[in-house]
């Protein structure tokens, strides 16, 4: 009975798992680094700064100092307006350490001047002698001046 059993259950397994991927909806066309647009449409010239924000700490609140971090950014600029939005790319990657209270800023100049430019920035640290890993994805569409992460990490000690 038990060897008829496993097959049964490997199925329903991969059934479930069928069920949930279809139940999440079609994929859009975002990758994992650009983002998906339709309907374009000019906007006045809008040039500005894009200051991205990091305070990172410990579950009880206290700054994780000191802590290597990275930044993948994507500029996307759309190029045509249309039905279909067509696009160029730039990718940058930033190295950073926090500060002494945890925080770090960086700036990112902007000229935006279509509803759908964006920046797409993920912060990730990666898991230390001394702290999980985080990642997060934000993304300041056009002419955002602020992106805050409030990154939380916790003390490996405390699993």
């Amino acid at each position: 009975m038990e060897i008829k059993l496993k097959p049964v259950l490997a199925i329903v397994a991969i059934g479930l798992f069928m069920l949930f991927a279809l139940a999440t909806g079609a994929p859009d066309d975002s990758t994992n680094t650009e983002v998906a647009i339709t309907d374009c449409m000019l906007k006045p010239d809008a040039d500005g700064i894009l200051y991205v924000i990091i305070n990172f700490n410990d579950k009880s609140g206290a700054p994780i100092s000191f802590a290597n971090g990275r930044l993948y950014i994507t500029h996307q600029d759309v190029l045509y307006v249309g039905s279909k939005c067509q696009y160029a790319t730039s990718h940058d990657q930033i190295d950073f350490i926090t500060d002494v209270n945890g925080k770090y800023t960086y700036s990112i100049p902007f000229s935006h001047n279509n509803s759908k430019d964006l920046n797409r920035v993920q912060l990730a640290f990666d898991k230390s002698a001394t702290y999980t890993a985080f990642n997060q994805v934000k993304v300041a569409f056009f002419a955002t001046t602020f992106l805050t992460f409030n990154a939380v990490s916790q003390r490996l000690s405390d699993l």
